[in-house]
């Protein structure tokens, strides 16, 4: 009798589990919508607000996540998997090297990134890239070339590359503060957050050629004339390569866009974030600024932006979702499950522990 009654027993357990989470989730989505300053409302409880929000950024989910978003963007073939497994230590020291060039890029002032000496394309290291390596971070540089992985003329072509982005930035930033015109403005903070996610376009693209050394790439730097690699040229030899990079900077600046915006008036420099750059462009930023300083000191949802945020944050959606399909179907699954993961996890204004 007992054994007839478990199955019974169980399906009304886990029957009345499922309800338990399906009545909670409704009620959350309920109170994310119409009353997010309710006690109830789970992201108002600090120390359950901040741990969610930590372990969702614990930096192995967000090493998993982006590996998902390089590999499957690389579109690679069977027989380069296991070039691609054998080269994660380079990449990992790669990724250590960018993310140093890119914190002594943001922690300095327009003028002083322009006294690095201008910056140059083409396959031999310039001025400006030199002075801001190291002779450890050189030494890196040669690891990759003494690996196989790229050749010198090419390794320096992309290094050359994204110094004259960097560079650029930094002239379109001093531009930005010099100028008074609204409009000038709105143009300049958009083309500086374009730049900025074209740099993340070269430097997927860098990723990808320790793999799959596109032999037009090799062909062009070796060139006797017109051998310098812009982006133009580069898109062209790893086009969907490039706009992944480009997509992988717009997930990263989306929910930043407080964190960043804060940032701008504490180091006093404009921040290159795409999603800023459109709401500035929609002449939103001045207007909804008391809003969104109002906005609570934690992570929010989606739907506690002002209505107008909401509006650009769907057009935005949109047209990322609309550059995901030219990726390939399985990096498109990867990227549209990051970006709502992103807008799962929430708004934030502190940047998470790692």
């Amino acid at each position: 009798m007992f054994r007839k009654s478990l199955p019974s027993l169980t399906r009304k357990m886990l029957f009345g589990a499922g309800c338990g989470t399906t009545s909670f989730l409704l009620s959350q989505n309920y109170l994310a919508k119409h009353h997010t300053d309710s006690s109830f409302y789970w992201r108002n409880n600090a120390y359950l607000s901040n741990t969610l929000f930590q372990l969702a950024h614990q930096k192995y989910i967000d090493r998993f996540i982006n590996l998902s978003k390089i590999f499957s963007a690389a579109q690679l073939e069977t027989n380069q998997c296991l070039s691609a497994i054998n080269t994660m230590p380079d990449l990992m020291e790669l990724k250590t090297l960018f993310n140093k060039l890119d914190d002594i890029i943001d922690g300095a002032t327009a003028e002083t990134v322009l006294s690095f000496q201008e910056a140059s394309m083409g396959p031999e290291l310039n001025p400006f890239l030199s002075h801001l390596l190291d002779e450890d971070d050189k030494k890196i540089l040669h690891q990759f070339v003494d690996h196989d992985l790229i050749t010198e003329k090419e390794l320096f072509s992309f290094g050359n590359l994204l110094s004259y982005k960097l560079y650029t930035q930094a002239q379109l930033t001093l531009t930005y503060e010099q100028t008074t015109c609204a409009h000038e403005k709105i143009a300049l903070r958009k083309q500086i957050s374009q730049e900025n996610i074209e740099t993340s376009g070269i430097y997927l693209a860098l990723i990808i050629h320790f793999i799959k050394k596109d032999k037009k790439l090799f062909e062009l730097v070796n060139q006797s004339s017109d051998n310098a690699l812009t982006y133009d040229k580069l898109k062209m030899i790893y086009p969907a390569e490039t706009r992944a990079g480009e997509l992988m900077q717009i997930v990263h600046d989306v929910p930043e866009f407080r964190y960043d915006l804060i940032q701008e008036l504490t180091i006093g420099k404009i921040s290159a974030n795409y999603f800023l750059a459109m709401l500035e462009e929609k002449d939103l930023l001045n207007q909804f600024k008391n809003e969104i300083d109002q906005l609570p000191n934690r992570p929010i949802s989606f739907y506690e932006l002002p209505d107008k945020i909401k509006e650009v944050f769907f057009e935005l959606e949109n047209d990322f979702k609309a550059n995901t399909s030219t990726i390939g179907i399985m990096a498109q699954m990867v990227y549209d499950f990051s970006w709502e993961y992103e807008r799962q996890v929430g708004f934030y204004t502190q940047k998470p522990r790692h």
